[in-house]
């Protein structure tokens, strides 16, 4: 839920890539399903934040040395807007697939379309 929120209010997010994922589980980490990473494509299938489907709306590193150098380069306004874009439409379809699934048709009024997130304390947005 948290990465769709954070699609929704476009906030990016800078996560380590599934080679250095696969490297930290190994080396220092637990995590909580490693059967994943045995299972063929199992971090792609299972794992959201390295999903095709999203896949376009992180940015990913190999190395925490490379952290101050996406920083610097990135165009975070572009990404933004991108995430934003990418959950309007995923939203639409989460909703028209549950309407399938419960046999139901949604009002429009139902839905919750908030600029801002619901919480009210800044340090969040």
């Amino acid at each position: 839920m948290k990465m769709m929120e954070n699609f929704r209010y476009g906030v990016p997010m800078i996560i380590p890539s599934e080679k250095l994922l696969r490297e930290l589980i190994k080396s220092k980490y637990s995590f909580c399903s490693r059967k994943i990473f045995k299972i063929p494509n199992g971090v792609r299938k299972y794992i959201e934040f390295y999903n095709d489907e999203f896949r376009d709306l992180f940015i990913y590193f190999d190395n925490f040395t490379e952290i101050p150098d996406i920083i610097k380069n990135t165009d975070f306004k572009a990404l933004r807007e991108k995430e934003i874009e990418f959950i309007k439409k995923y939203e639409k379809k989460a909703i028209k697939m549950w309407e399938e699934v419960l046999d139901i048709q949604t009002k429009k009024e139902s839905i919750i379309s908030d600029k801002k997130p619901l919480c009210n304390n800044k340090i969040f947005y």
